[in-house]
């Protein structure tokens, strides 16, 4: 009786112990962002409650906040990339003669479209132009993958294109587990050693599982 009182015991501290460093781990996994060899940022996440969005995100948080019952999955990052042109001439073969490169300037327009697009417009002339006009176009594709390996989320974002993914914020709602889920009945089979009789045994009978998970 006593050596399985000990047993008991010693398996609670135990799963305590599991349970703390399991927990540390967690927090420190929820942080663990890189990039790959083939470019593709990547992040390892944990499920969590909705409400965690509020340090990491707050704008997010109180744009979706009405929605949280709602949401199974969310991710939302920022991409920039930078396109250069090089210095095209408009004279191919052709050099500017001494007086021109003297006479000649170098004249910059810039602009910006909010947070989405900007841009710097370089020309050398022997004189201001009129008027300049830019056309762009940019086009590129995303692919975003979330998988779960080993209760642990990890999610890919790829890009078309060159550039940088950054400020991501992904979420994944905490599943919520019914009484029943947390606690597993079922036969079990244990050998240990009985320090009062001095001897190896065997015991057979029923176990009660709880996941703290």
């Amino acid at each position: 009786m006593i050596a399985t009182t000990l047993l008991v015991i010693a398996s609670a501290v135990l799963l305590l112990d599991a349970y703390f460093m399991t927990k540390k781990l967690t927090d420190k996994l929820d942080e663990i962002e890189y990039t790959d060899t083939a470019g593709q940022y990547n992040k390892l996440y944990y499920e969590k409650k909705f409400s965690a969005l509020k340090k990491e995100n707050r704008e997010l948080y109180d744009s979706l906040k009405v929605y949280k019952d709602k949401i199974d999955y969310l991710v939302q990052f920022s991409h920039t990339s930078e396109h250069s042109t090089g210095v095209v001439t408009t004279k191919p073969g052709a050099s500017l003669s001494k007086e021109e490169k003297e006479v000649s300037k170098t004249y910059e327009y810039t602009g910006e479209q909010g947070d989405t697009f900007s841009y710097k417009l370089t020309i050398n002339s022997l004189k201001e132009p009129n008027w300049f006009k830019v056309d762009t176009k940019v086009k590129n594709t995303y692919t975003i993958v979330n998988k779960k390996e080993g209760g642990v989320e990890h999610v890919t974002i790829g890009s078309g294109g060159n550039g940088i993914i950054e400020n991501v914020t992904v979420f994944k709602p905490k599943t919520k587990k019914k009484l029943k889920d947390y606690v597993a009945i079922g036969p079990s089979v244990s050998v240990g050693y009985d320090p009062f009789k001095k001897e190896f045994g065997t015991l057979v009978g029923g176990s009660l599982v709880i996941d703290l998970w």
